[in-house]
C-alpha cells in the first residue's frame, strides 16, 4: 500500500513539474513574441530617447536605443546661424549586426554624408569611441541613423557648437512644437 501511494505521489509530482515547465516555456515563448511586437521603432517616434542635453561647456548629447526600419531615422536637429565645424563623438552597439549607417545632411540639400558603422557588441558600448569633424551649414542640419531591421544603441556628443550661433538643438524637428531652448529638451 505504501509503495502504491508513493508511486502515485511520484507520478503526480512528475506530471505537475511537467505542466509547470510547459507553462514556463510557453510564457517565455510568448514573451519573445510580445517583446518583438513592442520593439521600439525609431521611424514611428516610439524609440527610447533617454536624453538630449546641453552639458557644461557646450556639449550636446543624445542617448537612444532603437529598432530601425529601412528608412532614415533622424535623432538630432541642429540649426545654426552660420557655417561652423563641430566635433561629433559617439559610441554604439549594433547587436553585432552589419548594415547600420550614421550620417547627416543640411535640410534642403540633396547631399548626404553617411558611413556604415562596423558591427559592434554590447560590450563595446561606452568603451570604444569614434570622433569625427562635421561641417554644419547655416540653417537646419539633421543627424540620422538608418538600417533595415537593425537594432542600435547609441550615445552621440556634439562638441564645439557655439551657443551664440546655435538657433535650435533638439531630438525632434523644430516645427513639431518642441521647445527650442536646448537646455530644456
Amino acid at each position: 500500500m505504501k509503495k502504491t501511494v508513493l508511486s502515485l505521489a511520484l507520478i503526480c509530482l512528475g506530471l505537475a513539474m511537467t505542466a509547470c515547465g510547459g507553462k514556463a516555456r510557453a510564457a517565455s515563448e510568448s514573451g519573445t513574441e510580445q517583446e518583438s511586437a513592442v520593439r521600439p521603432v525609431i521611424n514611428a517616434q516610439s524609440s527610447i530617447f533617454n536624453t538630449i542635453k546641453d552639458d557644461i561647456g557646450d556639449v550636446i548629447s543624445v542617448d537612444f536605443d532603437a529598432y530601425l526600419k529601412e528608412t532614415e531615422a533622424a535623432f538630432m536637429f541642429l540649426e545654426v546661424s552660420e557655417d561652423t565645424t563641430v566635433t561629433m563623438r559617439y559610441t554604439y552597439s549594433t547587436a553585432h549586426q552589419d548594415g547600420v549607417k550614421l550620417g547627416y545632411y543640411h535640410e534642403g540639400s540633396k547631399d548626404k554624408t553617411s558611413e556604415e558603422l562596423t558591427a559592434a557588441t554590447e560590450e563595446a558600448y561606452n568603451i570604444f569611441w569614434t570622433e569625427e569633424k562635421l561641417t554644419l551649414k547655416k540653417g537646419m542640419n539633421v543627424l540620422f541613423v538608418s538600417g533595415e531591421d537593425k537594432t542600435v544603441k547609441m550615445h552621440v556628443e556634439i562638441e564645439g557648437l557655439e551657443p551664440d550661433i546655435t538657433v535650435y538643438a533638439g531630438a525632434f524637428p523644430k516645427n513639431e512644437g518642441q521647445k527650442s531652448d536646448k537646455n530644456e529638451i
